[in-house]
């Protein structure tokens, strides 16, 4: 229980008899103003923290903002840094190709050059041939010309002998002047055989 003291009661029963008035104050009036001021510090209260997190808030955003243009960005220069090492890739393989082909180009014009010297050698041989074989023609026709008169004129001869020894007078030529003259005349044997066999008909 509370002692009676009268310094303990002070509010109650002041000493200073001005301070009567503080007793007979309307605390209904007090309070309301106590309660307003409240209400009023409660309020202010209230707008600082709404606008510490509309800050705060703001500056999320702002962070948030910034992260993803930073992340656009260097998305950005990756592209570009992908698009640049293709386009250098892509010229680089253009390159090569250009290169490849070059030198096959060059490889088959060297090859063409090679096959028409080789021709033009060729037919350089082949005229030489023909002209060797034109040359051997031409000795061949002298021989067989010459073996063709040797052959009428022994023929003639033979002709006469038979005509001497058959009445009949054939032109016919024995196997052995056919052996006797291939012998001799082996080369040109084939020809003049013909002319023996167009005789003996």
């Amino acid at each position: 229980m509370e002692s009676r003291d009268p310094m303990s009661l002070q509010f109650w029963w002041p000493s200073n008899p001005m301070e009567d008035y503080a007793v007979s104050v309307d605390h209904t009036k007090v309070n309301k103003k106590k309660k307003k001021k409240k209400k009023k510090k409660k309020k202010k209260k209230k707008k600082k923290k709404k606008k510490k997190k509309k800050k705060k808030k703001k500056k999320k955003k702002k962070k948030k903002k910034k992260k993803k243009k930073k992340k656009k960005k260097k998305k950005k220069k990756k592209k570009k840094k992908k698009k640049k090492k293709t386009k250098e890739k892509k010229k680089k393989e253009k390159k090569k190709k250009k290169k490849k082909k070059k030198k096959k180009k060059k490889k088959k014009k060297k090859k063409k050059k090679k096959k028409n010297n080789n021709n033009n050698k060729n037919n350089n041989n082949n005229s030489n041939s023909n002209n060797n074989n034109n040359s051997n023609n031409n000795n061949n026709s002298n021989s067989s010309n010459n073996n063709n008169n040797n052959y009428n004129n022994n023929n003639s001869n033979k002709n006469k002998n038979s005509s001497n020894n058959n009445k009949n007078g054939n032109n016919n030529i024995n196997n052995n002047d056919i052996i006797s003259l291939y012998k001799n005349n082996r080369n040109y044997f084939k020809k003049d055989l013909q002319i023996i066999w167009k005789m003996r008909s």
